[in-house]
């Protein structure tokens, strides 16, 4: 608009405002966007904080983490915004940013193939990563619980002196992913931190010594899962809901159905002791996953319901000797005696 006045010029007069409308000329205006860069693996050092196993247990829930990060030299430093979708091929669950983390549920046991999809915003890009587990003789170590440094791998398999399995290692952080000649010997170790203690094996190695041996199969791979746990959680004991009482009918229960993957409000309904001091079913869920080498209790290498569930529901009630164990003992079994697994389950009494 333009002020009225007099022109010298053609004597006429100015109109009180000229007033424009634009043309709309079809071009587009593309703000230019940060690549961002979206990760597999753990985020954070509790249980809670992410993990991507290789292979879960059917119905197993577990909290995957997908964090996003932005370029180094990106400034303004404008956090990302918007969602992250985590699919292992066959179901998937999504995050919103600030958070990374979602809670995943296994529909079958296996492998599985992991993908992570960052959704972009008006800052950053979008951005996808893809984790295929490679064919070959493989040795896959996950960790369970406070993520510390304190896994090594040894081994006299071609290709393979010494790994340590700390950081970022392989496509999925916080888990080794590690190529190994078919028959040969290896050997993974555990240590404890002063704020993680290590509990002990599933998988391919059971109980809590360390080092665990092991021998590659002629054919495929193995997978080693080694659980920690804060060393404020400590001691683990049979007293689940903490009320100062083992009992059959609700820490036994509460036992046999997170072995059964039942989870959620179902996990504690009308099985929790007189004056619980431990009533969330995510904070018992997190205690029993922490807990998981401990009722392994034939050492297996699984925690498994129809076994190692009924031998505690049994010893807790009074059960001892081959009544303790009979029929009961689950397939590929370190510990068989009944008298060793009395003096286990016993270790974790109040």
């Amino acid at each position: 608009m333009v002020a009225g006045g007099y022109s010298a010029f053609n004597q006429t007069f100015f109109a009180l405002g000229w007033f424009f409308t634009p043309i709309v000329d079809g071009r587009t205006y593309v703000i230019d966007r940060a690549n961002a860069t979206v990760y597999l693996g753990a985020s954070g050092n509790s249980l809670a904080g992410g993990r991507t196993p290789f292979w879960p247990e059917t119905n197993e829930i577990f909290f995957v983490a997908a964090p996003v990060a932005q370029p180094f030299a990106y400034a303004p430093s404008i956090p990302p915004t918007g969602t992250i979708t985590i699919s292992d091929g066959a179901t998937s669950c999504t995050a919103t940013l600030p958070s990374s983390t979602c809670r995943l549920r296994s529909a079958t046991s296996g492998s599985k193939h992991y993908s992570a999809t960052y959704s972009g915003d008006d800052e950053y890009l979008p951005a996808s990563v893809t984790y295929t587990r490679p064919a070959g003789n493989r040795l896959h170590i996950e960790r369970l619980g406070e993520v510390v440094n304190g896994l090594s791998v040894s081994s006299t398999g071609l290709g393979l002196r010494y790994a340590i399995c700390g950081g970022f290692v392989g496509p999925i952080s916080g888990n080794c992913d590690l190529e190994i000649q078919a028959g040969s010997p290896v050997e993974v170790s555990a240590a404890s931190s002063s704020t993680a203690t290590f509990v002990g094996w599933q998988g391919a190695c059971a109980g809590s010594a360390s080092p665990c041996n092991a021998t590659m199969p002629a054919f495929g791979s193995l997978t080693v899962r080694a659980v920690f746990a804060s060393a404020s959680s400590l001691p683990l004991k049979l007293d689940i809901d903490a009320n100062g009482v083992v009992d059959a009918a609700t820490d036994g229960q509460l036992i046999r159905r997170f072995m059964s993957r039942v989870h959620d409000g179902a996990l504690t309904q009308s099985v929790l002791g007189n004056n619980p001091q431990r009533t969330s079913s995510d904070e018992i869920e997190d205690r029993l996953n922490s807990m998981t080498p401990l009722l392994d209790v034939d050492q297996n290498g699984r925690a498994d319901a129809m076994t190692d569930g009924v031998v505690i529901l049994r010893f807790l009630l009074g059960f001892r000797n081959d009544a303790l164990t009979q029929n009961a003992i689950g397939v590929g079994a370190r510990r068989t005696d009944p008298t060793e697994i009395s003096a286990h389950l016993q270790s974790m009494m109040p």
